[in-house]
């Protein structure tokens, strides 16, 4: 009997143990989820700027394997091969036999090298002279001023703000696709009304048209969200739209600024927080594909603030003032330019 009540105990033990150990957890998240996740971006502003530094360049790239260059991955590679060296006097090939064949042209016999090795020093020749070979195909750009026919194979992705734009312009030949509350969480997931083409999603669109240019402009909408998310969903929607379409440049807008006047109910929607959401947009920018333009200087006050007699609800500009978004777009145009190695900066 006492065996059997003993047994019971412990069971009845491991059980509350169990659930205490639930509770705890679920506490932890409602915790989290409540606190951090809200107060995030106070958090960012205290961290140290050499802290911020080391997260964005290491801990926010751990996984990322688009971002490693071409040098990193050959070493990879050659730590992932199985290059077992014999060391005897069979396998070993001298440093001057090596230089005797190099110069001479002729190949080396792989009976005299470990033959695992050649494998891999050959796939790495062809890799990098692959590489080469990609290199001097690269298109090279200048910034000049365009007509309005530029446009016509471009295709414009925002959110409000950018809708204004359409509805200012509707420029001949281009798309937009552009929403209010669109963001690069939402921005493949919702239909947008596509003249001429109608009702369709982001994804389709990019896989039945082939556009020349693509202006992004998205980010006011997830001031709110926790930074290091917002940051990684974008990366991840600008890669989607450069796989579906290779032969495009692609414009980086900023977010415009808003107005100076504070919104009770909106405590997370202030320039600091559009700037720094703009910085990360412009660390995506390799000036080759993609390109990086910052428009506010159009807008902004002396103190950096969207000026109130241009905006009609301290967020978005009146649409009658996107004559000046449209004028900095044509004179900050990219054009293919063959005798140039580098690019011209943009205009203020």
């Amino acid at each position: 009997m006492r065996s059997r009540k003993r047994k019971k105990k412990y069971l009845i033990n491991n059980v509350l143990s169990v659930l205490g150990l639930v509770l705890f957890v679920l506490a932890e998240l409602l915790y989290f989820n409540l606190f951090y996740k809200t107060n995030f971006k106070e958090y960012v502003d205290n961290i140290p700027n050499n802290v911020k530094y080391m997260i964005d360049n290491t801990l926010f790239k751990i996984g990322n394997s688009e971002i490693i260059d071409t040098a990193d991955g050959v070493v990879d590679e050659l730590q992932s091969e199985d290059i077992n060296l014999n060391i005897d006097d069979e396998s070993v090939v001298s440093e001057n036999n090596i230089v005797e064949n190099i110069e001479s042209g002729s190949s080396l016999d792989v009976s005299d090298t470990n033959e695992s090795l050649i494998d891999v020093l050959t796939d790495w020749t062809n890799e990098l002279e692959s590489e080469t070979e990609i290199n001097t195909e690269t298109k090279k750009y200048k910034y000049d001023t365009v007509m309005l026919d530029y446009f016509k194979d471009a295709l414009f992705i925002g959110d409000s703000r950018m809708a204004g734009f359409e509805i200012y312009t509707r420029i001949p030949g281009a798309m937009y696709f552009c929403y209010s509350s669109a963001s690069v969480f939402n921005i493949f997931e919702s239909e947008d009304d596509v003249a001429p083409v109608g009702n369709i999603k982001l994804f389709d669109l990019l896989s039945k048209y082939k556009f020349g240019k693509i202006y992004i402009m998205l980010g006011i909408n997830n001031l709110q969200t926790n930074y290091y998310n917002h940051k990684k969903q974008y990366k991840e929607a600008l890669d989607k739209i450069k796989k579906l379409q290779p032969d495009a440049i692609i414009y980086l807008l900023a977010n415009l600024h808003v107005t100076d006047i504070y919104d009770p109910t909106k405590p997370h929607l202030t320039n600091d927080n559009v700037n720094l959401v703009n910085e990360f947009i412009k660390g995506y920018a390799d000036n080759v594909r993609v390109f990086y333009l910052d428009p506010n200087g159009m807008y902004d006050d002396e103190n950096g603030n969207l000026r109130l007699e241009l905006s009609t609800d301290n967020v978005h500009i009146h649409i009658i003032h996107y004559d000046k978004f449209l004028v900095y777009l044509l004179s900050n145009a990219l054009v293919e330019d063959d005798n140039s190695s580098y690019i011209i900066g943009p205009m203020k």
